[in-house]
């Protein structure tokens, strides 16, 4: 089978462990999670470790029924030296709590190299669609639909917040123009004007009793 063009030897550390329980109960996840959580300083991701089930040498009819060999293939690159170092320090029971299946053995780490193939490219979208930006796939106009109604709920938004804080100015000022006039109010001073009260005299001539002619020359 021709190699892909874009496939690359990179370092590699395997070891093979023997695993105490039935096979067919075995969580084939969650030991290369524990393999991931184990190589976390070093940065391997999950996605760099592969398992298999291998055939063991010969053992008794008891043995080969309660317990089975897996062999993880870890790929380190530059960080080689640092996982088989990790591995190394590692021990049965230590194995045990992280990888959460009982080991009863586990090998030496060995050194080699794998061929490391590229990620799969994402697969294009069908012709007449979008992918939103949460995921989903939609038709165009769906799309263009979801992505108009976005744009104006954020432009209600934004409408909304210049109102209230143009509102929230009016009232501050009004406050502040009410505080100030009555400020005046009570700062005013009334000075009291003394008023003079000028007594008018004024001459009533009385009309002479009845009878009684008035003499104007005496007037």
């Amino acid at each position: 089978m021709p190699e892909p063009e874009d496939a690359t030897y990179m370092e590699s550390v395997t070891f093979t462990a023997t695993i105490s329980g039935v096979r067919d109960a075995f969580d084939s996840s969650a030991y290369i999670d524990g393999l991931a959580r184990l190589f976390f300083t070093q940065g391997i991701p999950a996605s760099a470790i592969s398992i298999e089930f291998t055939r063991r040498r010969a053992l008794s009819a008891r043995q080969l029924q309660t317990t089975f060999a897996v062999t993880a293939t870890i790929v380190s690159g530059a960080q080689t030296a640092a996982v088989a170092s990790v591995l190394r320090a590692e021990t049965t029971t230590t194995l045990t709590n992280t990888l959460g299946a009982e080991v009863a053995t586990v090998t030496a780490p060995v050194v080699g190299r794998v061929l490391a193939y590229p990620p799969p490219p994402s697969p294009s979208l069908p012709e007449g669609y979008t992918q939103l930006d949460d995921g989903r796939i939609v038709p165009d106009s769906a799309g263009q639909g979801q992505s108009a109604s976005g744009s104006s709920d954020d432009s209600a938004i934004g409408i909304g917040i210049g109102v209230g804080v143009f509102g929230l100015i009016v009232l501050v000022v009004g406050v502040v123009l009410i505080r100030r006039n009555m400020l005046k109010r009570t700062s005013t001073v009334v000075k009291a004007v003394p008023v003079q009260t000028v007594g008018a005299t004024s001459t009533t001539t009385d009309p002479p009793p009845a009878g009684l002619e008035l003499d104007e020359s005496k007037i």
